[in-house]
Order: C-alpha cells, then structure tokens, then sequence
C-alpha cells in the first residue's frame, strides 16, 4: 500500500505561518500577505501547463476576471495576483493575497474554491477563453524578445527539458496545443482542468506571512549570541587569520583596476562593425489609387499592415490631440 500510494503522488495537505519584519514605525494591522499554491502535474505535461495559464489569464488577469474579482469583492486584501511558476519539475500556480491580516485565512480559500466550483458548474465564459488562447497563440508566432536575442532565448526554453529530462524539442511544438484547446473548450476541457488541479488537489499549501516589530531584534540578538560561541571556541591565531582574511577580502573589493588590468578586457574595435546594410526585400504597388510598399518576410504567418495618413489638415496647436485617435 505504500508502494502504491508513492506512485499514485498522494500529496499530503499543508498550511504554515511565518512572520517577516518590519519597521517600528509599520503599521502590524492589515500587512499580513498570504498565498494559495496549488501543484500542476508534472514539467513534461506541457499541453496542461499550457492550458491551465491561459486559464488563469482568464479567471485572475483582470480586476473583473471572476477569481480575482470574488476575492476582491469580499474585501480580504487591497490586492489580488497570481503566477504560475513552470521551471520547476512540478509548476505550481500562486495565488497572492495582499496587505490582509491573518484572520481572512479560511475565507481566502473557501471564496477562491467557492467561485472556482461556479465555474466549473456553469461553464467558463467561452469569449473570454477564445480571447486568451489567441492572444496566447499569436505572442508564440510573433516570438517578439525585445532587445533579447532570440537564439538565448529558445536556449533558456530548453533548459527546463534538459535539467528534467524532457523532449528538448516539446517548448516549440506549441501551435497543435492551440487547436486542441479551440476545439475541445466547448467539451468542458477547461472545467476538468479547475477541478483536477484545485477542487479535487491533494498537492496544495496555503502560506501566511505575519508583519513582526521584533523578528529583526531577535534574529540580531541570536546571530551575537552565535557570533560570541564561535569566537570563544576559536584559538587566538584563528581569529588572527579571519581578521587577516577579512582585510584583504577588504582590499581586493576596495581595488582600481589598472589599465593594464582593463586592457585584458576584451573590446569591440570600429573596424570590426559592419558598415553593409541588410535592405528589407521591397517593392512598391498601388493598392486602390493608395502607394503600398510591400516586404516579403517570414513573419510565422502574421501580416502586419501599417498606415501612414498626412498631418497636412491638422493646426499646430491641435497636434497633441492626435494621440487620443490610437
């Protein structure tokens, strides 16, 4: 039976307290944050992963998403958040509750699983999920990094599957999730997964962090007390060689760099920057009495259209107000 329990992943249910310090000054009432975690299967079950974050973009994204506005409506904090933490072998979505005071524990989780039943029950607003899978699909085609550069990206992607074992391809097979999920979200696919990873979890923990004036005075009185044993059990050539080693650590932090020293540093030179230009493959058409300038690109099946309109008819002093036409 144990055998059998450990393969079945029976988790066993956890709630803990901790405090954390604040300042003499800080008001102790209502500064308590909380957290409801719930564990999501396993790295390798991307598909669910997948899906269970454009759900929590649904239920929790916005003010008026029904989670966060449940909670929010029964005043228990002044905010409510979520993330879902997917590196790890085991992802977890969190629920936070803050600037609340510890007493809104159990309403914290009965309101949450309350409104989480209610979904389940009615079904999930389908617009709203239709909306949160596309959003989520065209961010994977567009791949837009900002100023990152793509190939360290995809790198980082890899990691989770590499460090767990996974296929290191399964982060870029994404796109048949998205038609599975259009399809299926109208077969209650969404509402197993509510019900699966939190009304019927076994593998959660709800966390309470407590505002405390006197944790840093009793951390500060504990660590001289362990400072004072360590040095009473040390001989006097001991201490001698940390008061040594603490002064060259000092030096070594406290040190200029040489020229010589910043010359081994190595540098992009003038010459090794290319002065060609890569030119956008253009051409220019007219498209109803209109110029357009088309580039052929591979854009992962986006078109993107830009419009561009003359000012010419807009007074100098009207021009701030053309923002408000975006």
């Amino acid at each position: 039976l144990e055998n059998q329990r450990r393969n079945q992943h029976s988790f066993v249910d956890l709630s803990f307290e901790k405090d954390y310090e604040i300042g003499a000054d800080e008001d102790e009432k209502d500064n308590t944050y909380m957290s409801l975690c719930y564990g999501l299967g396993h790295y390798s079950n991307y598909e669910e992963n997948l899906a269970m974050s454009i759900l929590c973009d649904v239920l929790l994204g916005k003010n008026d998403a029904p989670l966060k506005k449940a909670l929010l409506d029964a005043k228990l904090g002044q905010n409510v958040v979520y993330s879902i933490d997917d590196d790890n072998i085991i992802p977890a979505l969190h629920i936070y509750l803050q600037k609340t005071n510890k007493n809104t524990k159990k309403q914290f989780k009965e309101i949450f699983e309350k409104e989480v039943k209610k979904q389940v029950e009615f079904g999930i607003d389908k617009d709203q999920l239709l909306a949160a899978i596309n959003f989520s699909e065209f961010k994977d085609k567009e791949m837009d990094m900002g100023r990152m550069p793509k190939g360290l990206i995809f790198a980082m992607n890899m990691m989770g599957s590499f460090n767990y074992n996974d296929d290191l391809s399964s982060r870029f097979e994404v796109f048949k999730y998205y038609d599975l999920f259009k399809k299926e979200m109208h077969n209650g696919y969404f509402e197993k997964l509510l019900e699966k990873y939190i009304l019927n979890s076994n593998h959660y923990v709800q966390v309470v962090i407590n505002p405390s004036k006197t944790l840093g005075a009793e951390k500060k009185q504990k660590m001289d007390e362990l400072m004072k044993s360590i040095k009473e059990n040390m001989s006097e050539e001991e201490i001698e060689e940390t008061i040594k080693q603490t002064q060259e650590l000092l030096a070594y932090q406290n040190h200029v760099d040489t020229k010589e020293e910043l010359a081994t540093l190595p540098t992009l030179d003038i010459k090794d920057i290319p002065t060609s230009v890569n030119y956008l493959p253009s051409k220019e058409t007219t498209i109803k009495q209109m110029k357009a300038i088309t580039h052929t690109l591979n854009t992962n099946k986006i078109a993107y259209l830009r419009m561009y309109f003359g000012l010419d008819c807009v007074n100098y002093d009207e021009l701030p107000y053309v923002s408000l036409l975006r």
